[in-house]
């Protein structure tokens, strides 16, 4: 029964690391990304190798601490979807019923709230999401992170 067991674990594990739910082992990435950069060295052939890996390495931390990278995408606010199905559902509901046996005027306002609602809430945080624009770091998150890759860039 156990190696049942393993097998579907490892089976959604897998599904859920390439759905990118779950990204198991950053920790281990990096310090596995440190260790490779004390073992180049300064040598001058593997000089762009190392500036690429500190490049990679630099965001992994970033993203691990959860600091806002530029140039990603904004997360979706989860309230604004649920707020705007709970107001724009039942007002295209309410449009879909007014209208069921004819055209009525008082469908107009209804549909354009519920347009509103649907749009600029769950369409909008879905698929129109701003980029993060890039920021100059504070002095003092810049100084707190430095410790992480000192010796490495």
């Amino acid at each position: 029964m156990e190696p049942f067991i393993d097998t579907i674990a490892s089976i959604l594990a897998s599904i859920l690391r390439a759905i990118g739910l779950r990204r198991p082992g950053r920790r281990r990435e990096i310090r596995a990304n440190l260790e490779l950069l004390d073992a180049l060295g300064d040598r001058p052939e593997f000089a762009d190798a190392r500036n690429v890996l500190v490049a990679h390495t630099n965001l992994e931390i970033f993203r691990f601490v959860g600091v806002p990278i530029p140039g990603s995408r904004k997360p979706i606010q989860w309230g604004s979807v649920a707020g705007g199905l709970v107001l724009g559902g039942p007002a295209a509901y309410g449009v879909f019923a007014l209208d069921s046996g004819g055209f009525n005027g008082w469908s107009v306002p209804l549909g354009v709230w519920a347009g509103f609602c649907l749009l600029g809430g769950p369409v909008g945080q879905i698929f129109f999401r701003e980029r993060i624009q890039p920021v100059e770091m504070q002095e003092a998150d810049a100084q707190s992170l430095s410790h992480v890759t000192e010796g490495h860039s």
